[in-house]
């Protein structure tokens, strides 16, 4: 397997992508905890999940998605300064949800 345009080297390896959610009454320690582990395990990927079946009834809305926004962007840039990749994940099941709508950034 070769590695995807956006990885950190072009040698052959395995992408190793890690599916978490951050919900904001546990952001501050589990932000820590992932920028101390994710070099450590050799994570490529951080895919954020919002949890809508734990968080809100059906799909959320871009209102409630709105009050993530300012962690979701702590968290992308945090692993930025890694060279990890950042991707959000809304739905909670979809991953294939690449390349992200505008507002989803």
């Amino acid at each position: 397997m070769s590695c995807p345009s956006h990885a950190k080297s072009k040698t052959m390896h395995t992408w190793y992508a890690l599916q978490c959610t951050l919900p904001p009454w546990s952001f501050e320690p589990e932000l820590a905890e992932l920028v101390d582990q994710l070099p450590r395990y050799g994570i490529d990927e951080v895919i954020v999940k919002v949890d809508t079946e734990d968080f809100s009834p059906g799909h959320p809305t871009l209102d409630w998605l709105g009050a993530y926004k300012a962690n979701r962007h702590r968290l992308r840039n945090a692993v930025a300064t890694l060279g990890i990749v950042y991707l959000l994940n809304p739905l909670g099941h979809a991953v294939s949800l690449r390349p992200q709508p505008r507002g989803f950034e």
